[in-house]
């Protein structure tokens, strides 16, 4: 890998790692030869919200390389040494590991007057202040219309395997011993259990809102949920931290990954690498709007450790890897 470095204070580098190999028809006239896969990315570290906020409009714009952004307690040699060396892996799933949202998803599954409803709620809800309790009640209002919407089991495996992982998503959890990485996510436990097993994602433990079932024709329909097991931004910390007793990992040796700045500072712990994913690419403007919000909160940019900005994750794979 080729790395030079910028000159403004030895903050700015770029380069390229190999991301993988596609399998061509022919070349050179042969069969089932290899070509390698190459990705062109850089780093760049910042200083202040503003800063940030300036360079994420300028890097929307450009549309080119992966960029991760380094927070001011961070150059690439340290960050990249304890990605390298973290031996668990704590992941957000909506707009984190997949694009979408599992929400929106399992809306299509409800009535039109529980749809038009839910997304009424949702509009209303998350353009205003969020409260813990009013994290709450939004999700169980949500389950109450799919319950009442009768929704099946097959519905919602069906929906989760139909979201792809981000790319570099598998080997970033793969790279992780067995059992040392969960997803912590504001929904549905079947929904990031279903899409981790179809996906073959390694996921060791999910901590999530439990849904209840019931036989009926053969099939498993909504009933309802256990209230006990609901996460909302506030209980995000905790279950990272139940996961990291329960795995015996040093706080020190988790890497803590989240789409939201508010949350992403809530569920990390001080001594976790937190890394904030600004997709380039949202399918959600409204998050991306949200995102830059929060980014100029007090406190959010100074509890993160770095962001990446990209759709996939092949930059975290690299690191892992040791190849910069």
């Amino acid at each position: 890998m080729n790395i030079s470095a910028g000159s403004i204070r030895e903050r700015a580098y770029s380069g390229k790692i190999r991301v993988g190999g596609l399998d061509e028809t022919v070349k050179n006239g042969r069969l089932g030869e290899q070509l390698e896969v190459f990705m062109a990315f850089r780093t760049m570290a910042v200083d202040s919200a503003k800063e940030l906020v300036g360079l994420l409009a300028g890097l929307k714009e450009e549309e080119k390389d992966d960029t991760l952004l380094l927070g001011p307690r961070w150059d690439q040699g340290r960050f990249a040494r304890k990605a390298r060396s973290a031996r668990a892996l704590v992941s957000d799933n909506d707009g984190t590991v997949i694009a979408g949202s599992q929400w929106l998803d399992m809306r299509t599954c409800m009535t039109e007057t529980h749809q038009a409803a839910d997304a009424e709620d949702a509009a209303s809800y998350f353009r205003g202040d969020r409260t813990d309790e009013g994290d709450v009640r939004f999700i169980f209002a949500s389950v109450n219309r799919l319950r009442q919407s009768g929704v099946t089991e097959c519905q919602l495996r069906r929906l989760a395997a139909e979201q792809k992982p981000r790319g570099g998503v598998q080997k970033l959890f793969r790279s992780f011993a067995r059992g040392n990485t969960a997803l912590v996510s504001f929904g549905l436990r079947s929904y990031p259990s279903a899409w981790a097993d179809h996906h073959d994602v390694p996921v060791g433990e999910v901590h999530a809102l439990n849904l209840t079932w019931r036989e009926e024709d053969g099939m498993r329909v909504l009933d309802g949920c256990d209230a006990s097991t609901v996460v909302t931004e506030a209980t995000k910390g905790r279950a990272r931290a139940r996961f990291c007793a329960a795995r015996n990992v040093e706080e020190q040796d988790v890497i803590v990954l989240e789409d939201t700045p508010r949350m992403l500072v809530r569920m990390r712990h001080a001594d976790n690498l937190a890394i904030l994913i600004i997709p380039r690419h949202d399918p959600q403007p409204m998050r991306t709007e949200e995102r830059l919000r929060q980014l100029g909160e007090d406190g959010h940019f100074e509890g993160i450790d770095g962001f990446l900005v990209a759709d996939d994750w092949h930059l975290l794979v690299a690191m892992r890897r040791g190849e910069f």
